[in-house]
């Protein structure tokens, strides 16, 4: 059975000015093209009616921005289908993807769908303690904030999980 999922991402990042500590977000996709990304396999991602959509699985099928960023709010709306599979990874090397660690995103199809493996957790390091609304077919709203150590993420405005990646073990190392 080919797994396959429908994320649709409308992102915006925050960016912080340290001179006037000033806040703006800038929109990382123009719902036009794939401009300013780079797919880690062509043809795995394409824009259809303003929206940013994968039906690919497997591995091989990143996408990342061309720009970096280290402290951020990161916000987006999603889709998944009703067998969707997918994440945001942060703070990550596209070269070495064993650097950072991924936001999941998981539909409700699969029975190894723990609090530590569920929408909104810091896949296999952190559990949610909110655990989101997972129905599929519908539209959500994720943040996610990175500040220094402390990374949160809310799912339609409610927290889900905030870790002090100093603090959780399986995190040392990672950015």
């Amino acid at each position: 059975m080919k797994n396959s999922i429908l994320i649709t991402f409308i992102i915006s990042i925050l960016t912080v000015s340290c001179d006037s500590q000033k806040q703006e977000f800038t929109s990382l996709f123009n719902g036009k093209d794939l401009t300013n990304w780079t797919l880690q396999k062509p043809g795995s991602f394409e824009v259809i009616d303003g929206e940013l959509i994968t039906r690919s699985s497997g591995s091989g099928t990143d996408i990342w921005s061309e720009k970096t960023y280290s402290n951020f709010i990161l916000q987006l709306e999603f889709l998944l289908s009703d067998v969707g599979n997918s994440g945001v990874f942060i703070r990550r090397d596209p070269g070495v993807p064993e650097t950072g660690f991924e936001v999941q995103l998981l539909a409700p199809w699969t029975p190894w769908r723990d609090d530590l493996h569920c929408t909104g957790s810091l896949y296999g390091h952190v559990a949610v303690t909110n655990r989101p609304d997972e129905t599929t077919g519908k539209w959500y709203k994720m943040e996610i904030r990175c500040d220094r150590n402390i990374v949160s993420v809310s799912v339609n405005d409610q927290v889900t999980t905030i870790a002090d990646i100093d603090t959780v073990k399986t995190l040392a190392g990672k950015p």
